[in-house]
């Protein structure tokens, strides 16, 4: 998230939100570049699962080019079906190429996969998601042909951190197409390590766009993506002893700067229940900070999005002794 880290690596206990974060997406003018959803709208989930509408937004809050479908002048969300592809966009509703006024907004689209974004922008341009995260890896059939793969978190990792490769589904002859410098890397995995397509190479390291399109030419099967390290912690036990987590309202806004935010909400419990906020970052866990609130009231964090791609985090909620440093508001 976009905070200054203000202490060491956490070791408390508490009882704890449902981890949730943001991540923004270049989104490249007058391409199409690939697009997957790495946050999900219901905390607990298992499953990245979203409408058209629910996606961009009823009413276009995306702020998506509005396209007249004679003249193609605005931006196309590429939808891959079963057997063909669906052209959406908007024009006072969410519309499809060759089906006139038909409302799309309920359309669904791939459960963890993504779509295709075409701009008619001439300027890059960042594109924000925000929700929950998933409780687990994120798991995917793939059947032979071309998928589309989110890569299931919203932070940065590298082919290898997903642990692709031990997917059963992944065949040796399958093939990765990673969008990377405003071009597609085609790689495979050979037992050992990832390559390009004529076995030469090392491409591990590189790193996971939010979208992956997968080429199956065995039979596929499933597939999973392993969040990093530390990034899911152990739920916490229900116990009497702890106060109830905090319920969590996300939502972007903007700061008094007039710089855009992700901000995360919750609700006081009483003044004798302190709340830690906690980020993740590659090394564990840390505290950025604490506070406490009368029953009832209203309490934040946020991050600034013109500073931080992506950001995760949690609310911790203890008793707070005489040891809790924080503020009543």
């Amino acid at each position: 998230m976009g905070f200054s880290l203000l202490c060491g690596p956490l070791m408390g206990s508490g009882s704890r939100s449902h981890t949730f974060g943001f991540h923004s997406e270049l989104i490249e003018g007058g391409k199409v570049v690939p697009l997957g959803i790495n946050v999900s709208r219901r905390p607990g989930s298992s499953v990245l699962g979203y409408t058209v509408g629910q996606l961009f937004g009823e009413q276009n809050e995306a702020g998506l080019v509005w396209n007249d479908p004679e003249r193609r002048d605005g931006d196309i969300i590429w939808l891959k079906e079963p057997s063909s592809w669906l052209q959406i966009y908007f024009n006072d509703g969410w519309r499809a190429v060759g089906a006139g006024r038909q409302d799309y907004s309920r359309h669904v689209i791939q459960p963890n996969g993504g779509v295709f974004f075409q701009s008619s922008r001439e300027n890059d341009y960042l594109l924000a998601f925000g929700g929950y995260l998933l409780t687990g890896p994120m798991v995917k059939t793939v059947e032979p042909g071309f998928n589309l793969v989110s890569r299931g978190f919203p932070v940065e990792m590298t082919l290898e951190e997903t642990h692709l490769h031990d997917s059963p589904g992944l065949g040796p002859r399958d093939v990765v197409w990673i969008w990377s410098d405003s071009q597609y890397l085609r790689v495979r995995y050979n037992g050992k390590k990832w390559t390009d397509l004529t076995g030469r190479g090392d491409y591990g390291w590189i790193p996971v766009p939010s979208m992956l399109v997968i080429q199956v030419l065995g039979k596929g099967g499933t597939i999973t993506m392993h969040p990093p390290r530390y990034l899911l912690g152990k739920k916490t036990v229900d116990s009497r002893a702890l106060p109830r987590p905090p319920r969590m309202y996300l939502s972007f806004g903007t700061s008094d700067q007039g710089n855009p935010t992700f901000v995360a909400q919750w609700r006081a419990l009483s003044p004798k229940v302190g709340y830690t906020t906690e980020v993740w970052s590659r090394d564990g866990w840390f505290t950025i900070s604490n506070r406490r609130g009368q029953a009832g009231e209203v309490l934040s964090d946020l991050a600034l999005l013109h500073r931080l791609r992506n950001g995760v985090a949690r609310v911790r909620a203890d008793f707070a002794g005489p040891e809790f440093v924080g503020r009543v508001d």
